[in-house]
């Protein structure tokens, strides 16, 4: 599967472009925070009112409603990512052990580490997925 990144050109009112450059860089340091492995025990909301407690965003040069509606769309999005992820490691799981019914129990109630599972096995399949989807570097 290859990846495509498209980009769109058009003619944006001038007003609209410290807006999205703004909004870019909550985009970029919303994930930068809460993208990878130190956040997956905490839950949606537990994130979403860090950022709120934090107060990250609320020196910003544009409306109060567009931070906090972009940060709650980027934190679903890292949620989004993080299921798949998890999804794509159960499918693999059960193409492994397709006969072994002990060993898919065993790799399903791995050890976890932050609410995210870490076996060697478990490792190098999301390893092979999408770079933007977090993954361990701690095998057991």
């Amino acid at each position: 599967m290859t990846t495509s990144t498209r980009i769109i050109y058009a003619d944006t009112p001038r007003e609209l472009l410290p807006i999205c450059k703004t909004v870019g860089y909550i985009r970029a340091d919303v994930w930068r925070r809460y993208g990878g492995l130190k956040t997956g025990g905490k839950s949606l909301n537990d994130i979403r009112n860090e950022i709120s407690r934090l107060a990250l965003y609320s020196n910003m040069s544009i409306d109060g409603t567009i931070p906090n509606e972009s940060t709650k769309d980027i934190v679903n999005d890292v949620f989004l990512y993080r299921a798949a992820a998890q999804q794509k490691v159960r499918k693999s799981i059960h193409a492994r052990s397709n006969d072994d019914k002990e060993e898919r129990k065993r790799l399903y109630n791995a050890p976890r580490v932050n609410g995210l599972k870490i076996t060697s096995y478990i490792d190098r399949c999301a390893s092979t997925s999408n770079s933007d989807i977090p993954r361990s570097t701690t095998s057991s």
